[in-house]
């Protein structure tokens, strides 16, 4: 079940079992929606979209835990999983992708591989775009654990490259930041990267700017 498919359809805590497209889900579960039902079960209409954000995380486990069996529920790793399968299986490239939801190629692929959350319109987007069931859709608007590596020093050539380029520079740029802005650090969440392809007749290069706030700390 999409997001967009459970649009206009609505919960009544007062029964014993609810419906979204036919499909029923058990009534305990609308204690995951509705923090503070009301004592005399009077009906309490909740269109999915508009549960508030701080609902949205137990919303999903609660579908993964009264809906679907043990089998078939997923997690955000799984769905990296189906969305790198799906993007392999239809030759698409991320500024593709990127494009459809309308955000950059760094930003939105990042969030196809995990680390980052995605709104209910880009989710649905790409939902569309990858073919996912709902139950991903639902996950791709949750808060992921962050940090994608399976070891402190990474194993891949193409990663440990840049964990050289902070052991070798990264002295350099502390000392270079603090000079230009003072104490502080440079913001990784108010950030933006954009990586490019650059010609070059002795080889092509690659080509990556990075813009994070920077961040004072502060005297109390």
């Amino acid at each position: 079940m999409l997001v967009s498919e459970a649009k206009g359809h609505r919960f009544d805590s007062c029964r014993a079992r609810h419906k979204i497209k036919g499909l029923q889900f058990p009534a305990e579960f609308l204690s995951f929606f509705v923090p503070t039902a009301h004592p005399i079960c009077a009906p309490l209409q909740l269109p999915i979209l508009a549960l508030p954000a701080e609902w949205r995380w137990v919303t999903v486990q609660a579908i993964n835990l009264s809906f679907f069996p043990k089998e078939q529920r997923m997690n955000r790793n799984d769905v990296t999983e189906m969305i790198v399968a799906a993007k392999i299986a239809k030759g698409l490239k991320w500024a593709d992708v990127a494009a459809k939801v309308g955000l950059s190629k760094e930003w939105v692929t990042a969030g196809c591989l995990g680390q980052m959350t995605f709104d209910a319109r880009q989710a649905t987007v790409l939902g569309e775009v990858f073919g996912l069931p709902g139950q991903a859709v639902l996950l791709l608007q949750e808060v992921p654990y962050k940090g994608s590596l399976p070891t402190a020093v990474p194993t891949d050539p193409l990663i440990y490259r840049f964990y050289e380029l902070v052991s070798v520079y990264g002295t350099t740029l502390k000392a270079l930041i603090h000079e230009e802005f003072g104490d502080g650090i440079m913001s990784a969440i108010d950030f933006k990267m954009d990586l490019q392809r650059e010609a070059d007749p002795k080889g092509d290069r690659v080509n990556i700017v990075m813009s994070g706030k920077f961040l004072p700390y502060k005297t109390y």
